[in-house]
């Protein structure tokens, strides 16, 4: 923290593909102040000042509106600092190397030139950069209440049972133990029972197939967006799916049901920290790595197509049947394909279990095969044909019309590990 600032109201910005700089407006808190001897106009810049957030709202004109007016929207903070959280708006403190992204760029595009400090030599600028000021502007509370308490990076910290406060099933994100036993410090309930918060920590973790953070806390919060989207139960969703009719759902994780568990509170390792600090993050409302992603794909996406005939007997891909077009960027495309071939190579193979119908293959790209074993296996290529069609490619983007009666089609946000992740879009 020394050797960077906090951000306050009238914070200088710009976007790289603006002509001019803007001021920051803060308004989302107006009690905290820093570095502002009257109290009057220097408030404390958090990660929720979002949207239109700047004094004149605009950075000149935007090279990606072909220089018309621009009209900045911020959608989201990142480089934002987790240890300081103001308590009137839950805002994280934004920090002078913070970046925004903007609606219309889709890319953290803008940058703060200018933190908004004044150096005048006040003494109340030397009180500012001292801890115990930091203390009394976001007092740590130490509190004791029935239920269960894990740190921010996911370590499990323990339980209180028998407080006449709080039931004994909540969860709390904490700062740690506090000096008393039993008492943990800067809790922050979740809207989650502990219940299900193991429950879904638990798919989390398998549906992520490494110890990723970022790959974890975008998992995390794609299903969450899905999960509110839908207005279903996190657990639910992720452990059933979408209902449609009594007793019946639509998939939505992808992990076995015999292998769906809860990710016990006894399991100390680095995985389960990071898939317990990944749903923490997301409960919490903190950096959405996904972009507001609601649905994810695997390797399967990216092998089957548009045309393979899979191991279950289904044509392609569920995507390219169930929504009205595809869209990836190329950026992202080319990073989720390199990690599917890092993995596999050209090639990956899967299990025939008699599913796999015998419909015309003389399109099919995949070929059939028995092991020495026995074992009769198909092999499909890596990628399936439709991604390598250069009328698929427009001005750097995958992009097909799967010509479905349907209202929406995806888009890609993002890539992690060997995942493309999908926000919807209207037709």
């Amino acid at each position: 923290m020394k050797e960077k600032h906090l951000v306050c109201q009238g914070a200088i910005c710009k976007c790289q593909f603006g002509t001019a700089p803007d001021k920051l407006m803060v308004k989302t808190q107006s009690k905290r102040y820093i570095n502002d001897q009257t109290g009057s106009d220097k408030l404390m810049a958090t990660h929720r000042d979002i949207g239109t957030t700047f004094e004149k709202n605009t950075f000149g004109n935007c090279a990606k509106m072909n220089n018309n007016p621009c009209k900045p929207s911020v959608t989201q903070w990142d480089g934002y600092y987790e240890n300081i959280t103001v308590e009137d708006n839950d805002g994280k403190a934004l920090l002078e190397d913070s970046k925004a992204t903007c609606a219309v760029s889709g890319t953290s595009s803008i940058e703060i030139i200018f933190h908004g400090q004044t150096a005048e030599p006040m003494q109340q600028n030397v009180e500012n950069a001292r801890p115990e000021v930091m203390t009394q502007l976001l007092p740590v509370e130490e509190i004791k209440k029935n239920g269960y308490y894990y740190n921010y990076n996911g370590t499990y910290e323990g339980n209180i049972k028998g407080q006449k406060e709080g039931a004994e099933n909540d969860v709390y994100a904490c700062k740690g133990k506090g000096k008393e036993n039993g008492r943990f410090v800067d809790a922050k309930k979740l809207k989650i029972t502990h219940d299900d918060f193991c429950w879904a920590a638990g798919i989390i973790k398998l549906e992520s197939g490494n110890n990723d953070y970022e790959e974890l806390n975008c998992i995390s919060n794609t299903a969450l967006n899905r999960a509110e989207n839908k207005k279903i139960n996190l657990r639910i969703l992720l452990e059933k799916g979408e209902p449609v009719g009594t007793n019946r759902y639509i998939p939505y994780s992808t992990v076995p049901k015999k292998n769906k568990k809860q990710l016990e509170d006894s399991e100390n390792t680095s995985y389960a920290n990071n898939t317990r600090k990944a749903l923490i993050n997301a409960l919490n409302e903190g950096h959405d790595n996904s972009y507001s992603a609601e649905l994810w794909d695997g390797d399967d996406f990216l092998v089957w197509g548009a045309g393979e005939i899979n191991p279950y007997g289904k044509i392609s891909n569920a995507k390219f049947r169930e929504y009205a077009f595809i869209k990836i960027p190329l950026n992202i495309y080319e990073k989720y394909k390199n990690a599917v071939v890092e993995k596999y190579g050209e090639n990956i193979s899967y299990v025939d279990d008699g599913n796999h119908t015998k419909m015309s293959e003389s399109n099919q790209q995949h070929t059939h095969y028995t092991t020495a074993k026995g074992a009769k296996k198909i092999r499909y290529s890596i990628p399936q044909s439709v991604f390598l069609r250069k009328e698929n490619w427009i001005n750097g983007y995958f992009y097909y019309d799967t010509k479905q009666t349907k209202s929406e089609g995806l888009v890609a946000t993002t890539t992690y590990g060997r995942t493309i992740f999908w926000k919807l879009q209207k037709k």
